[in-house]
């Protein structure tokens, strides 16, 4: 579900194109498992919403076509800080 309705509403608002950027499912599962504290798809929207601005300012800073987000280097440049906690039941 991420993949098509979250990312193509993201892509919509940011007026980037599905080819302008590339995201693997390990990188989506690392957001989901690290970066969101909801049980909801909202924390997951913020964060994909965060990775989109930030692919469509190094699209136009550096003038590329596309950025691919890839598991070993999306914490780094694009998600700063992981959750500090996770709830157990």
């Amino acid at each position: 579900m991420p993949k098509e309705h979250l990312m193509s509403k993201s892509l919509e608002e940011t007026g980037l194109l599905k080819k302008n950027i590339g995201i693997s499912d390990t990188v989506l599962k690392n957001i989901i498992a690290n970066y969101t504290m909801e049980a909801g798809v909202r924390g997951l929207r913020k964060q994909i919403d965060k990775l989109m601005r930030q692919a469509a300012v190094k699209i136009l800073e550096k003038e590329v076509d596309k950025v691919v987000i890839k598991k070993e280097d999306f914490t780094l440049n694009f998600l700063a800080i992981k959750r500090l906690f996770t709830i157990r039941c």
